[in-house]
């Protein structure tokens, strides 16, 4: 039986994925996109792990590129010249992710989980953009990677059943919240909501789905525990500067008493 265009793309994609060579999944993906076929939600997730994989390869490069060091100003040229480089294959990569999920997806998809993965999507790599290549736009990177993660946010509310991507959104919007917008009070209350999300969700999934529950809900724990940490700590030193600016006040006040 001969298998069909779309089935030995989607077999191509899985096989290469498990292989961990995220460049052919990309291509089995851009090969799907060329033919018009639509991409189930498992090609979707291959399609963000590969694209993202691409990305920390670059990233890495980098890292390793900045290290070198400069024995001229040619060798210097060519490290700036190869961080360029690498940062604009940086923004290739990212923008490929958004014309794929706004023109290939969003269009063509109703479920609501779906739809909450593409935003999803487009969160984490604004927020991968905005990080990795600084000249393309800081602020407008930092409202569109917002405006995509709340989208998401509010379609989460509407899932009642296990969704990992779901969870994976709580986790990284609260860290996006608290270390790239210094939000503070708006990451505690992501992940707060999320954590009585998925404690409540614990009563009523299966063993399986359990232990990846479990998972997330360890890691919700363990940054509520060390943000509220560092909120009591900040607290307790503004009490004490607080304390200790009125004790002066007191002294200055009863040494200028007549």
């Amino acid at each position: 039986m001969n298998m069909s265009l779309s089935e030995s793309l989607f077999q191509r994609a899985k096989v290469a994925h498990m292989a961990s060579r995220y460049a052919d999944v990309v291509r089995s993906v851009k090969q799907m996109i060329e033919n018009d076929i639509m991409l189930p939600v498992e090609v979707i997730d291959m399609m963000q792990i590969a694209y993202k994989a691409l990305v920390v390869k670059c990233q890495n490069q980098i890292r390793n590129i900045e290290k070198c060091s400069e024995d001229s100003r040619e060798m210097a040229r060519l490290k700036n010249s190869k961080i360029f480089d690498l940062k604009q294959k940086i923004r290739n990569l990212c923008v490929s992710v958004f014309t794929i999920i706004s023109d290939k997806v969003l269009p063509f998809q109703q479920s609501t989980d779906i739809r909450m993965v593409c935003y999803k999507i487009n969160g984490d790599f604004n927020n991968l953009l905005s990080r990795n290549v600084g000249y393309m736009g800081w602020s407008l990177r930092i409202n569109e990677t917002i405006e995509a993660y709340n989208t998401a946010l509010k379609l989460s509310k509407r899932i009642s059943d296990f969704n990992k991507d779901k969870e994976m959104l709580i986790l990284n919007y609260s860290s996006y919240k608290w270390h790239i917008l210094k939000d503070k009070t708006g990451a505690i209350n992501i992940a707060q909501e999320g954590l009585s999300d998925a404690l409540d969700l614990k009563k009523r999934i299966n063993s399986k789905q359990l232990s990846l529950l479990n998972i997330f809900i360890k890691e919700l724990q363990r940054k509520l525990t060390i943000w509220g940490n560092f909120q009591m700590s900040k607290d307790m030193r503004y009490l004490t500067s607080g304390e200790s600016g009125l004790k002066r006040a007191n002294v200055d006040q009863q040494n200028t008493t007549p």
